[in-house]
């Protein structure tokens, strides 16, 4: 019986807490602007490296167990800060979506859409990328493949840079912002 409850209390504090992750816990501004100034640059390529399999296995062979294990819990440590921001930033994109749903111009509102449905989708995908991580960081010799998540993000900030070029300048800048390469 003890085992239910505690069951049940864990499913409703992490479907409480994906559920705010999702939503994205953003009161909206009145203008695009304010949603930008909170935006902070995440390098796909600095994702990449630090979930680079080959260097893993360059430092696994290189460095004595213990330092292995202390510079692996570090680099997790470090994509989860990276993962966090660009979670961060696709709430910050998702509402710059939203916002720009809600505007006159037609071309504007299908980019508006476009934004949204990406950065949830990588909302989505970050929020695995980060659950992974956290559990390779409590099991430091369970190995996890979270290099899917960081080519999924490239993908997505590649689409979303070309899908920008063709729109005015300040949407091209707002995504530039988020996804710098």
């Amino acid at each position: 019986m003890t085992i239910v409850v505690i069951i049940a209390v864990l499913t409703v504090v992490a479907g409480t807490i994906i559920f705010k992750l999702l939503r994205g816990s953003l009161s909206t501004p009145k203008d695009l602007t304010t949603l930008v100034g909170g935006l902070q640059p995440v390098d796909p390529k600095s994702l990449a490296q630090l979930v680079s399999p080959e260097d893993d296995t360059l430092l696994k062979r290189s460095l004595s167990p213990p330092k292995y294990r202390a510079l692996k819990k570090q680099r997790l440590l470090v994509l989860r800060a990276y993962y966090r921001t660009a979670l961060k930033n696709c709430s910050v994109l998702q509402a710059c979506g939203e916002a720009l749903q809600r505007g006159r111009d037609l071309e504007a509102r299908d980019f508006g859409t476009q934004l949204a449905s990406a950065s949830l989708t990588l909302r989505v995908g970050l929020l695995q990328a980060i659950t992974l991580v956290q559990i390779a960081a409590w099991f430091p010799g369970l190995e996890i493949d979270i290099a899917q998540v960081s080519k999924a993000y490239a993908a997505t900030a590649k689409e979303l840079r070309t899908l920008s070029w063709s729109r005015p300048d300040s949407l091209q800048k707002l995504v530039e912002q988020a996804f710098s390469s």
